[in-house]
C-alpha cells in the first residue's frame, strides 16, 4: 500500500523510484441476488487488539437488535472478545465460524449489510478489496492504509479510529438505505 511505500522510504532510505505499489488480487465469485442481503454485519480478521475488536460489543449494542455480527476469524483475544460480548448481555447476536475457506468468506460477504473494520492499524487490508468485490459496504476506522482505498460517502464509510459512536451510525445508514 502507499502507507508501507512510504514506511519502507522513511525506515530504511529507499528511493522512491525503485519501489512500487502493487495491490493484492482476491478471490471473486459471480455477485449474487442481492435482495437476499440481511442487515447483519460482518468481521473478517484476525482476533487481535490491533483489530481494533475491544469496540465491536459497543458498536453491535447500538444496532437494531435484529443485527446479528458474524465472526470470520481467530486469534489470542477471541476469549475475552466473547466474555465482553457476554458481559454485554449481546452473546445470542454473534456468530463465530473461526477460518473459514476462502470461497466461504466471499459467499458471507456478499449476503451481509456491512464489513467492519475497526483496525487500530491496517497497511494493506486485503478483506476491504474482497468487500468491494462482493458488493458489500465497508465501514472502517479512518487510518491510513484504509483510507488508501476507501473514500468516506463514496467507496464506503470512515469513522475515527476507536469510536464505537460513529461507526455504529454509518451502519444504521447503510440498513435505512
Amino acid at each position: 500500500s502507499p502507507v508501507t511505500k512510504q514506511a519502507l522510504r522513511k525506515s530504511y532510505g529507499i528511493r522512491r523510484a525503485t519501489t512500487h505499489v502493487v495491490s493484492n488480487g482476491v478471490f471473486r465469485l459471480p455477485l449474487a441476488d442481492r435482495t437476499h442481503k440481511t442487515d447483519d454485519i460482518i468481521f473478517v480478521g484476525r482476533i487481535e487488539p490491533i483489530k481494533g475488536i475491544f469496540i465491536l460489543p459497543d458498536i453491535l449494542k447500538q444496532l437494531p437488535p435484529q443485527v446479528h455480527l458474524h465472526i470470520l476469524g481467530s486469534g489470542s483475544a477471541e476469549k475475552k472478545l466473547k466474555a465482553l460480548f457476554e458481559a454485554a448481555g449481546l452473546q445470542d447476536r454473534v456468530k463465530w465460524y473461526g477460518n473459514v475457506p476462502q470461497r466461504q468468506v466471499m459467499v458471507r460477504l456478499q449476503r451481509m449489510r456491512a464489513l467492519i473494520v475497526p483496525s487500530y492499524l491496517e497497511p494493506q487490508g486485503r478483506v476491504l478489496l474482497e468487500a468491494m468485490s462482493a458488493g458489500t459496504p465497508v465501514v472502517a476506522s479512518d487510518i491510513p492504509g484504509i483510507n488508501d482505498y476507501v473514500t468516506h460517502g463514496e467507496t464506503g464509510m470512515l469513522f475515527p479510529k476507536g469510536n464505537a459512536r460513529v461507526a455504529a451510525a454509518a451502519i444504521i445508514e447503510l440498513i435505512q438505505k
